[in-house]
């Protein structure tokens, strides 16, 4: 039997046998801003992040990404974990590789052969995403988006993680290897 793709399927019901769906979510916008498009409606996120850090060169590796996020009833399962986990991948590349050089107000990173974004072998080797889907009882709006609400913690968790593995915190993006073992001193002891 040939496949029958959904434009195949489609034209070949009547109008009245066509399934139908509708979505409508209407988020309130913020009063007394007159300009752009501002949402005061917000998610909510918290990250986990365990990292090894090589002692030697400094290197840093996020072994478990924990994203624990409060937005509202999940929609998609699907799209809702892709979008936290790709803001996730995002974030790690962000904090650990991605840097924007800038000599006399041009970039000097014009490919990715200089600006070193995460491969599939960067990211976590766990990631778990956990939605807290409870709603105030009078919350009128519903679900949020939830848009790069992956990416905003992730920085500071490994940070986090970073500091309790060596003992320094890093303030500045990317965590380079560089930066944290001139923080450091080295690390040839073990550090407890």
């Amino acid at each position: 039997m040939p496949l029958l793709g959904f434009a195949a399927l489609a034209q070949s019901l009547d109008e009245a046998e066509r399934p139908a769906a509708e979505c409508n979510f209407a988020f309130p916008i913020s009063h007394g801003t007159v300009e752009g498009n501002a949402r005061f409606l917000h998610c909510h996120s918290a990250v986990l992040a365990r990292v090894a850090v090589d002692r030697v060169t400094g290197m840093v590796e996020v072994l478990d990404l924990d994203q624990h996020t409060a937005a509202g009833p999940v929609m998609d399962v699907a799209n809702y974990s892709g979008q936290i986990e790709g803001g996730g991948v995002q974030g790690l590349g962000f904090t650990l590789t991605e840097d924007t050089l800038i000599e006399g107000g041009a970039f000097t990173s014009r490919n990715f052969d200089s600006y070193m974004v995460p491969m599939i072998a960067d990211a976590p080797a766990n990631m778990r995403v956990f939605a807290m889907e409870e709603l105030d009882a009078d919350d009128p709006y519903g679900p949020r988006g939830v848009g790069e609400l992956g990416i905003s913690a992730v920085s500071p968790a490994i940070a986090a993680a970073v500091a309790d593995a060596v003992g320094v915190w890093v303030a500045e993006a990317p965590f380079s290897p560089e930066k944290i073992l001139s923080r450091t001193g080295g690390m040839t002891a073990a550090v407890e």
